[in-house]
């Protein structure tokens, strides 16, 4: 007789398991506040849950958990997000080589700095796409948008990010102290 026996793990934990901290973070950056996320995560589980017991397993629940993260989310502002389009932030103006973004401008934390500051259609179309990967179909699918309207947004989102920043850097590189030679002497 075998005295170790196996436990089956119930599948929505084992979901959790898996995808809890994927949907922490895409509800941290949707939401910008860590009490709301960690709300928002344990509410799409016991949603997933609950449709997993109506209905059959899904195709795909990885994007399911995306859906319903996004809808709580949604409702978390109260209202459905309407999206400018990319011209609404000056697309097509050429950015000189004065506006690269160098590898001091373009780490972690002023990203995620810029994407805090992004207005919530721009940060549901970035985040869902850059950061979740999801196609330009399924954004729409979930934020019952067009496909062009995905498209447009998420450029008008990478428009304004890139705007958000390099503002911060010329905000930094103002702040920070000239060496004493570049210091005009008097």
């Amino acid at each position: 007789m075998n005295i170790f026996k196996t436990a089956r793990a119930d599948p929505i934990e084992l979901l959790y398991q898996r995808y809890a901290s994927r949907v922490y973070s895409l509800s941290l950056r949707l939401l910008d506040d860590i009490p709301a996320a960690e709300k928002a995560t344990v509410t799409t589980f016991v949603t997933l849950a609950r449709r997993l017991h109506q209905r059959a397993t899904p195709k795909n629940v990885e994007n399911l958990l995306i859906g319903i993260t996004v809808d709580i989310a949604r409702r978390h502002y109260g209202s459905a997000l309407t999206s400018q389009t990319a011209a609404d932030f000056g697309e097509g103006k050429e950015a000189g080589p004065e506006t690269a973004l160098g590898p001091e401008t373009l780490n972690g934390a002023a990203l995620e700095a810029a994407i805090r500051k992004l207005p919530l259609d721009l940060r549901f179309a970035f985040v869902l796409h850059d950061v979740g990967r999801l196609s330009h179909e399924e954004i729409a699918a979930t934020l019952d948008w067009t496909v062009d309207l995905s498209r447009e947004t998420l450029a008008g989102a990478r428009v304004e990010l890139r705007r958000l920043l390099l503002e911060a850097a010329q905000a930094r590189s103002s702040l920070a102290p000239q060496h004493p030679r570049q210091q005009k002497t008097g």
